[in-house]
This record gives structure tokens, C-alpha cells and sequence, in this order.
């Protein structure tokens, strides 16, 4: 038991229930050698001191994020808070090897207070910290079984903590079976954080399932709260052409580390978390004006909400609404045959699973018309489909079903190409 009258067990009992305490009294050393400093990155204590069991954090470039949830997770692991270990997985193994190299080989060497703790394993991707272990590992789907994609170092290892990292490139078989890991464990942390990209994927998915924190900032001089993401571009005035973040109420000069998180939904599960660019006390204004500009010209506004902003887009001429689907389809009834047509297939799993067939024909040099599309069940009914339709030519999946497909690949009187699909 700890006393705490004593300065030093009170010190220490401080030292292992909070990381953001042990990270700051430490010295702890960021990337560039960069000191942790909760005065500059208050945004982050938050984060770090949330006892929720699962987090999502949506954010821009350069946030770092990925280093608190590292310092996190090597803190836990220094006082056996997770006594089954740590996996922070990655989308790829290159992903791995390179922070590896770049990230936590240099956290490591630049702080003793992590070094002592550190055992060598000898390995880009296993690392024991204290008594167990902390598993850097790429979640990239190695085989398909049973039109799910899988992986053994997924599979593997349990845990009691699992962090993804940039959460939007994972294929999401291999997100949902990296919550298996914590299948066994009582504690069962998980996080999402990442850069999003399109609504309602990938960690913007997950941010919306929270009860999304908003970085809110008073203004001194009419007492209203702006967010600067949120309210963005309205949150920039200027002043002689430059620019600075004001007040959206009375366009007073507002500093973003006087901000404080609040809850748009205070009830949910999941606390989740939206950090733009704007909070880096690195942030260059201007440049970022420039590159709003730039965005806007150059029709990249996307680009600019999912690295800076740390928000999704899709631009409204690129969603498809039921409308659009139904605004191509025409009037004119089924023609009784064909002169010749090409068909697409998407081979679902499993003997009788579902596949998806598109039959196209050609209107002339650039352009076809879709004149069919249909779900059916085994490549019979493909067979079917192909001779009432005239095809000339196919491209269907070479998987799940390798061996259907060549046997339906060898028996049509037209040339059948397989399509596989390759993660990158």
C-alpha cells in the first residue's frame, strides 16, 4: 500500500497511475526532440487520461496521436496494467518496419526512463517492455478462406489492449478479427485513430458511433465558443491580409490551447475524439491558407479536409443517391437477342453463395450500357445468364472458389479472364 504522506510513495503511486504525470515528469523525448509538454499539447492529456474501455480519435496529418497511444501503451506495460500485452497494429508490415526504424527505435534511445524497461527481443515487431510484451504488427490480410480475408499474425496473439492505427486502410475482416485479441482479457482497451477519408468509413465510422469531442475555444472578449474545425472557414478573419483564428461570434483573436473538450453526445459507449491541424502549436496559418486556396483551385478540397481539418469529404457530385441510379435506368423493354455482350462477375463464398453479374453492351468505341444485372447461386446459373445474353467475353473473380472458376473458365465457348484483387 502506498503512503501517502511520503513524498517519494506518493510520487511513485502518481507515476503509475497516470501516464501523462509519468510521460511529463520524466522528460519524456517526441520525435525531433521535442519534450512532452501537457502546456503546449493540452488537446492530448484528455485523450491520454480517458479511462474509457474504447476510443476513436479522427485526425489531421501530424497530430501525435500515434506517439501519446505508444506512450500509453509503454506506460501500461512498465507497471503490468496489461499483464496479456499490447498489439498496435498497422495497416501493412512495411508499415510496421518503418515506425519500427523511424519512431520507436528513436523514443527509445532518446529516453532512459523507457530504456531501462526495454528488453531486446531482437525483432522489428516484438518488444518487451517490463514482464510482457509489446506486438507491433501489420493487419494485411495473407489468405482468403471462405471468401473472408485472413491473417495468422492477426489470428495469434492475444491481448489486452489493441490499438489501429490509420484505421481507414485496413480491410475490415481484419479490423473485426483484431477484436478477437480480447476475447480472454478483462480489461479490453481498444482504440481507432487515423486520418479519415470518405463519411462513414474507417475511423470516421467509428467517431460517429462516440460521443464525439469537439476542441472548443472561448473568447475572452464575448464569452462564445468556437470551434475552429468545425466553424472552418468562418473560425480564419484577417487582419492586413493575414490571418489568425477568431471568434465566430465577434471576431476577436482566440488562442487554441484555451480550449477545452466538450461532448456532443455524453451518453455513448465510445469516446471519440476530432484533432485538426489547427491544434499543433506548430501550425502555420498562413501556409495553411495557401493551401486552402490551392485546394480549391486545384479541386483537391478533400485532400485539405482529411489532412488538415481531419474530417471526411466527398464531394456532392461523387455520392450516389437512389435518384442517380434510377435517373439512368430507361424506359425501353428487353430486346429479344443480342449481337454480343461482356459480363462481370463478383463470385461470392461458398458452394451456394450469392454472385453478382453485370452484362454490358457496347454502344459505340467509348461507351457501354448496362442491360442486365442480377444475384444468382452457383456458376450455372452464370452459364445461364452468358448464352441468354450473347457474351462474348468475361472477367470474374479467380477467388474464393479457385476451382469453380476454372472449370467455368474451360467450359464457355468465350474467352473468361480471372480478376484477383491485391492489398497495397
Amino acid at each position: 500500500m502506498i503512503n501517502l504522506e511520503d513524498p517519494k510513495q506518493a510520487q511513485a503511486g502518481m507515476m503509475q497511475a497516470d501516464s501523462v504525470y509519468w510521460a511529463e515528469t520524466n522528460g519524456i523525448k517526441l520525435i525531433g526532440g521535442i519534450v512532452f509538454d501537457t502546456e503546449k499539447y493540452r488537446y492530448q492529456v484528455d485523450i491520454m487520461r480517458s479511462e474509457a474501455r474504447k476510443k476513436a480519435v479522427m485526425k489531421g496529418a501530424q497530430a501525435g496521436i500515434t506517439t501519446i497511444f505508444m506512450l500509453d501503451a509503454i506506460h501500461g506495460l512498465i507497471y503490468n496494467q496489461y499483464p496479456q500485452g499490447v498489439i498496435y497494429y498497422f495497416p501493412s508490415e512495411k508499415a510496421v518496419e518503418g515506425f519500427s526504424k523511424t519512431r520507436f527505435g528513436p523514443m527509445v534511445a532518446d529516453n532512459p526512463a523507457i530504456r531501462k524497461h526495454l528488453r531486446n527481443t531482437n525483432s522489428v515487431s516484438i518488444k518487451k517492455v517490463g514482464k510482457t510484451f509489446l506486438n507491433l504488427l501489420g493487419a494485411r490480410a495473407t489468405q482468403t478462406i471462405q471468401g473472408k480475408k485472413d491473417s495468422t499474425s492477426v489470428r495469434s496473439t492475444p491481448a489486452d489492449y489493441v490499438i489501429r492505427d490509420e484505421r481507414d486502410l485496413f480491410d475490415e475482416d481484419m479490423a473485426e478479427q483484431t477484436k478477437q485479441r480480447l476475447l480472454n482479457s478483462e480489461i479490453k482497451k481498444e482504440v481507432d485513430l487515423g486520418t479519415p477519408t470518405i463519411p462513414d468509413w474507417g475511423v470516421s465510422k467509428v467517431f460517429n458511433e462516440s460521443d464525439q469531442r469537439y476542441w472548443m475555444i472561448p473568447c475572452t472578449a464575448c464569452n462564445q465558443y468556437t470551434c475552429l474545425t468545425l466553424e472552418f472557414p468562418e473560425s480564419i478573419k484577417f487582419k492586413d491580409d493575414k490571418p489568425y483564428f477568431g471568434c465566430i461570434k465577434c471576431g476577436k483573436l482566440i488562442n487554441p490551447v484555451s480550449g477545452e473538450w466538450v461532448a456532443k453526445h455524453q451518453d455513448r459507449e465510445i469516446a471519440g475524439w476530432l484533432i485538426s491541424h489547427f491544434l499543433n502549436p506548430n501550425c502555420d496559418l498562413v501556409d495553411v491558407m495557401r493551401r486552402w486556396e490551392k485546394c480549391q483551385r486545384e479541386g483537391k478540397i478533400g485532400e485539405f479536409y482529411n489532412s488538415i481539418l481531419g474530417m471526411p469529404y466527398i464531394a456532392a457530385e461523387d455520392k450516389l443517391t437512389m435518384s442517380d441510379v434510377l435517373h439512368c435506368c430507361g424506359t425501353e423493354t428487353m430486346r429479344a437477342g443480342y449481337q454480343g455482350t461482356a459480363m462481370g462477375a463478383d463470385i461470392g463464398a461458398g458452394r451456394n453463395n450469392i454472385h453478382h453479374a453485370v452484362i454490358a453492351e457496347k454502344i459505340d468505341k467509348d461507351r457501354a450500357k448496362i442491360i442486365y444485372m442480377a444475384r444468382v447461386t452457383g456458376f450455372d446459373m452464370l452459364h445461364d445468364i452468358a448464352k441468354k445474353y450473347n457474351v462474348k467475353s468475361a472477367v470474374i473473380d479467380f477467388e474464393p472458389q479457385t476451382e469453380a472458376f476454372r472449370k467455368f473458365q474451360k467450359a464457355e465457348p468465350y474467352k473468361v479472364y480471372g480478376c484477383s484483387y491485391r492489398d497495397r
